[in-house]
């Protein structure tokens, strides 16, 4: 129950599912809980929780927003049709493009190195350390450590045994 999380567990994240319509977070946010968003199950592209004004309003608090486009029961659809599915038989513009450009901040996926592939080839690229002079964006994490560009790098210098780049 959410007052055993409260009393035993305040800090741990908590993110409930939401179906078509989020009756919850407004009364998650007054106890004393983790709320860090929610996960919206969605039959069709016109339930208010995949609207632009919920995904707007819960960024606005702050709050992520998860969606999930593997396909569990095809009775029950939580993704709307833009599934993994859609995108690896048919178009990831369908499927995982659809859901990036609603801003959806999560995509639970079974096929992470074709989804990763498409975000490379969809939208530019950001790295760390990038200044933004003026605005707001919002990146998505494709790589870390050494799998970075920068990282990549570093193992190159450490394999040749070069302490400088060709260009310094």
């Amino acid at each position: 129950s959410l007052s055993k999380v409260e009393k035993y567990a305040p800090d741990l994240m908590f993110m409930p599912m939401v179906r078509s319509r989020d009756e919850i977070t407004d009364s998650l946010l007054k106890r004393n809980i983790n709320l860090i968003g929610t996960e919206v199950l969605f039959r069709n592209d016109n339930e208010e929780c995949i609207s632009d004004e919920y995904i707007k309003s819960m960024h606005d608090k702050g709050l992520l927003i998860w969606t999930n486009s593997i396909i569990y029961n095809e009775g029950d659809i939580i993704n709307g049709y833009h599934s993994d599915d859609i995108s690896v038989s048919d178009s990831p513009d369908k499927g995982w493009g659809w859901l990036i450009d609603k801003n959806i901040d999560f995509i639970q996926t079974d096929w992470l190195l074709m989804l990763k592939n498409y975000i490379e080839t969809r939208n530019n690229m950001v790295f760390s350390g990038t200044s933004v002079a003026h605005g707001t964006a919002k990146a998505i994490v494709t790589a870390v450590a050494l799998n970075t560009e920068i990282g990549k790098t570093s193992a190159i210098m450490q394999q040749t045994g070069e302490d400088k780049l060709p260009l310094q």
